[in-house]
């Protein structure tokens, strides 16, 4: 399970800008000084008021008209008047019904008495529904303050949640940016690897980016080349080893016509022979490696098919008229491949089925996951300790090199190198009702 919910480069770095985000905030809430304020609109329009008519009430009155005028904006206009405004709608502490308003209210109620102002609603001169709130002066004139219902809803758009939600989403979608931004040069080189892993001609990869990144390209781009210089040096040397062992082979097979007795001419040529079979699967297998055959659109459906028809046929002679081989799946299902690597895997992996279980069974199925093959024959299996064992280069399950036996021990390992060079996977498997099962997995084309 936790493998399964384990996060990508790109979600582990989201994850902890957004928890560095998290922790940054708590410390600014846990040692900001400023005390708590009341910051609602009705609560911060009647401490304007205040500050306000205390200011008007010091200013000698041929003074007023200017500073009033000084002291107007969009959410309050001031204005000097002998006489207070009566609102068409007036509020008092002791009947508002909105929480804000009896707060505002009660603060104006312990700075000027419940007599000393006027509070409520108004139409005019604005042409619009108001808030007017006349406050007395000293000299007997009264400070008016008008206050558009727009301005009692400011707050509720920028610190609301609206505003709070959109800060967080748009943080959210520059996290997610930064984070898949910064994973893109490891994925890169995921891609890179895999697909050395299954070319070694791939094209290298392109120096750009920061300077670590060409730097890291660069040391890819050379490790790419040293690998393609030892497997090209490998194959000068195969070469030269196998032209070297056949020219021996070829003096030995002249010199067994030699031999008088005929019994020991004909069991030095079949050693002989087997030799060189020997020689040349290893050597195939050594090149197979890292040959790659060029990937064309080939039909699997109809290659399995095929093979089940030409290896499951009777045996001349035979009595039996039930295939040996059967084929369950698509008629067709065209999949990019090495066509005839694959074929000849297929060829062998089918061959060791008839030949240890005498009846086989091969199905193909495709899903969005990609395709699977699976080969299931009627024979003895392999001790399951011995499982993965056998697709090591020269192991076989019985103890001799005997070829009538088990071959060279080579088969299931080239099988799985041409496999895995096409994304794939392979594996083997007991039947619980008796017999081996050959998985093969492929990935989805493209």
């Amino acid at each position: 399970m936790r493998k399964h919910m384990a996060l990508g480069l790109a979600g582990r770095i989201i994850v902890s800008i957004l928890l560095l985000l998290f922790i940054v905030q708590i410390f600014d809430w846990m040692l900001s000084d400023d005390p708590p304020v009341d910051q609602s609109p009705e609560m911060r329009i009647a401490r304007q008021v205040i500050a306000a008519t205390g200011v008007i009430d010091k200013t000698p009155p041929a003074e007023r008209p200017a500073l009033a005028e000084a002291l107007t904006g969009v959410a309050l206009i001031v204005s000097v008047a002998p006489e207070p405004v009566q609102p068409k709608e007036r509020f008092d502490a002791e009947i508002g019904e909105d929480e804000e308003d009896v707060k505002a209210l009660a603060l104006l109620n312990r700075e000027f008495g419940r007599e000393g102002y006027i509070f409520g609603m108004a139409e005019e001169p604005l042409g619009r529904w108001h808030g007017v709130i006349s406050i007395a002066l000293e000299d007997g004139n009264w400070a008016v303050f008008r206050v558009p219902v727009e301005a009692f809803f400011v707050d509720e758009y920028e610190d609301g949640w609206f505003t709070r939600t959109l800060f967080w989403l748009l943080i959210l979608m520059l996290v997610f940016w930064a984070g898949k931004r910064l994973a893109r040069p490891v994925r890169r080189f995921a891609d890179a690897a895999e697909r050395l892993g299954k070319d070694l001609n791939a094209p290298p990869l392109p120096e750009t980016g920061s300077r670590e990144l060409r730097r890291a390209s660069r040391a890819f781009n050379g490790m790419q080349k040293r690998i393609q210089r030892m497997v090209d040096d490998r194959n000068l040397m195969l070469a030269a080893i196998a032209h070297d062992l056949r020219t021996v082979l070829t003096r030995l097979r002249l010199r067994t016509e030699f031999i008088e007795e005929e019994e020991q001419r004909e069991k030095a040529a079949r050693d002989i022979e087997e030799m060189q079979s020997m020689i040349d699967v290893s050597i195939s297998f050594a090149r197979g490696e890292a040959e790659t055959e060029t990937r064309e659109p080939c039909d699997i459906a109809l290659m399995l098919k095929e093979l089940a028809s030409d290896l499951g046929a009777p045996a001349e002679g035979s009595s039996e008229e039930t295939p040996r081989l059967t084929y369950e799946g698509p008629d067709r299902l065209s999949y990019p491949c090495g066509p005839t690597e694959l074929r000849r895997t297929f060829r062998n992996l089918l061959v060791n089925a008839l030949g240890y279980g005498k009846r086989a069974h091969v199905t193909l199925r495709k899903d969005g996951s990609g395709i699977e093959i699976r080969i299931e024959d009627e024979g003895p299996g392999i001790p399951d300790a011995q499982l993965e064992n056998v697709f090591r280069p020269f192991y076989r399950v019985e103890g001799s090199r005997n070829r009538e036996t088990g071959g060279t021990g080579l088969g299931l390992a080239i099988a799985r190198t041409v496999i895995l060079r096409h994304g794939g996977e392979i594996a083997l498997a007991n039947r619980p009702e008796g017999g081996l099962a050959v998985t093969i997995t492929l990935p989805p084309a493209g």
